[in-house]
């Protein structure tokens, strides 16, 4: 149903069931479903999974050994199965994509933060696999407000350099994550102060970000193929330079800090 009173709001509605989380963890975890259906996340050392079909009361099942670093995050699968999280704990601490090699009965790999290289990461929380590629495209966004691609995911479990960097908007020098400073088809900020982004490949092969500092959704046609500059922006009314709030007012047309709220983290743009 749409309220009459913001009729581009769509009214909550309540859940149809809920699923008990395993004991010990502390926060709802992010999940990710994989090819047979199954709801996959990291806790309390361990990969889980709630097997279909999904219900209520549904317990979740381990399905990894003890794993060598607790860690969590915004997960994403691989088209062979491969696990991929984004972690990170705080600013001051070190930053890593974990990678969890199907059927997880082996210890992760992971790539660091080595300042601002094209192998580094600063504060990842967003990622995604483009499973239409063949090997697939793996992408990562960090507190710099760029997006790095690797062209072979399983290269990059490996510790490869980034073979594509989006650069995005942000000038800050090593360790120092900067500010947004205006939009264009070549400019975004994904890293919100209070919010984090999305992150997503299509069936095409097309990346689509959510970029929270300018109010925004962009699309980008097949970034290994073509030039990384964005070719379509959802929420401002088709300008790319443009950033305001629900510009022209709240509509089916605008966007305002597109992004899941609140955040724990609390370094970005602002």
């Amino acid at each position: 149903p749409r309220s009459t009173l913001f009729p581009y709001t769509t009214l909550f509605r309540s859940p149809d069931f809920t699923l008990a989380l395993p004991a010990g963890a502390s926060f709802p975890p992010e999940v990710v479903f994989d090819a047979a259906g199954g709801l996959i996340f990291v806790a309390n050392r361990h990969v889980w999974r709630y097997p279909p079909p999904i219900g209520p009361g549904a317990p979740p099942q381990i399905v990894s050994p003890a794993l060598a670093v607790a860690f969590g995050g915004r997960p994403a699968l691989d088209s062979r199965g491969n696990l991929y999280v984004a972690s990170y704990q705080s600013a001051s601490e070190e930053s890593f994509v974990y990678v969890v090699d199907a059927p997880f009965q082996a210890q992760v790999s992971r790539i660091g933060r080595e300042m601002k290289t094209s192998r580094g990461l600063a504060m990842p929380e967003l990622l995604a696999v483009d499973r239409s590629s063949s090997p697939n495209h793996l992408y990562v966004v960090d507190a710099y407000n760029r997006v790095l691609g690797w062209r072979d995911a399983e290269g990059f479990a490996n510790g490869a350099p980034a073979d594509l960097t989006l650069v995005g908007t942000n000038p800050g020098g090593p360790g120092i994550p900067g500010s947004c400073f205006g939009a264009s088809a070549s400019q975004f900020c994904p890293y919100g102060f209070f919010t984090r982004g999305g992150l997503a490949v299509d069936s095409r092969g097309n990346l689509w970000m959510a970029d929270v500092g300018n109010n925004r959704v962009l699309e980008f046609d097949r970034p290994f193929e073509n030039d990384g500059v964005a070719d379509r922006v959802l929420g401002q009314w088709g300008s790319f330079t443009s950033r305001d709030c629900n510009l022209g007012g709240v509509s089916a047309r605008s966007l305002c800090l597109p992004g899941p709220w609140p955040s724990t983290a609390t370094t970005g743009c602002t």
